[in-house]
């Protein structure tokens, strides 16, 4: 139940690049990503009240909130402003395949989390999957295209580091309370900025459209699967529950060939089964290491 929870999340990740891009064009990235976090907050602010007894105040909980919050922020604004000039498709795949590669690296390096040779092959097949998926091939470099992708490698790396801190702050609080605070301190952070260039306004002369993309990034993707992300952090720990970001291109792929008839070319459908081969091998054990788990869980 609790893989298929991260599949669904993935699926509306894959579908948050679209309905960023279409709005990216609209608002400066302050405005947009303001009233993003304000639908976010609104949605998961009644779950606080019962959530409240898991949290623990520390310093500890109190650094890696805020260092989340901050690299949530960074990573909401780099998100806006490069898919200006970044296909959708292209920004997603970028982000999906490099940043299991640095949540493994960074929990490694502070977490001492060991790499297992299954998961060293899985972060290679997921990098070679979503080359292929993006057809890298068939890219032309310009300037657009270089800062473009230069930008959404530091998307890349804030949110690998989001991930570390969500699981390190899952000791003191659930990760409820954990998006909850750090959504509502992006939230205020862009309600200074917007405040200060005036650009949180002109939100209210945008149509229909525009504000049903809001709520979908806030509440749906923002809300619920970015929560969901946060349990799998807690649970499975940072590098693993990165790796299912390779799921989110396969996903966007398999929703525009029911929804749209758009058949997957052959080399989408290779990508894509790298990719999940990918997802698989890093989340299993070797028998070796359930037996291992097993005996901890019976001396525990």
């Amino acid at each position: 139940m609790f893989f298929a929870l991260m599949a669904v999340s993935m699926a509306i990740w894959g579908g948050s690049w679209v309905s960023a891009k279409v709005v990216s064009t609209e608002l400066g990235a302050e405005a947009l990503t303001f009233w993003r976090f304000v639908v976010t907050v609104a949605v998961l602010l009644p779950l606080a009240w019962k959530y409240r007894k898991t949290v623990r105040v520390t310093k500890e909980a109190a650094f890696y909130t805020v260092l989340g919050a901050a690299c949530l922020a960074f990573y909401s604004y780099v998100f806006f402003t490069g898919l200006r000039v970044t296909g959708a498709g292209a920004a997603g795949v970028i982000v999906t395949t490099i940043t299991p590669v640095i949540t493994f690296a960074i929990a490694a390096a502070f977490l001492k989390e060991k790499i297992s040779k299954r998961a060293a092959v899985g972060l290679s097949l997921g990098v070679v999957g979503g080359f292929i998926l993006l057809h890298a091939w068939e890219i032309r470099s310009s300037l657009s295209t270089v800062a473009g992708s230069a930008m959404f490698l530091v998307c890349s790396f804030f949110w690998a580091l989001l991930t570390v801190c969500g699981k390190k702050a899952s000791e003191w609080m659930s990760p409820v309370i954990f998006s909850i605070a750090t959504s509502a301190v992006c939230m205020i952070m862009f309600l200074v900025l917007g405040l200060f260039n005036g650009s949180l306004g002109a939100a209210f002369d945008e149509g229909t459209l525009f504000w049903a993309n809001i709520v979908y990034l806030g509440a749906i993707s923002g809300a619920a699967a970015t929560t969901v992300y946060f349990f799998a952090s807690a649970r499975l720990g940072p590098g693993p529950a990165a790796s299912f970001s390779y799921l989110v291109p396969v996903c966007a792929v398999g929703l525009s060939w029911l929804i749209l008839g758009e058949r997957p070319t052959m080399t989408t459908i290779i990508g894509g089964s790298i990719a999940i081969t990918a997802v698989y091998l890093i989340n299993s054990k070797g028998s070796g290491e359930k037996e291992k788990d097993a005996r901890q869980r019976a001396e525990a």
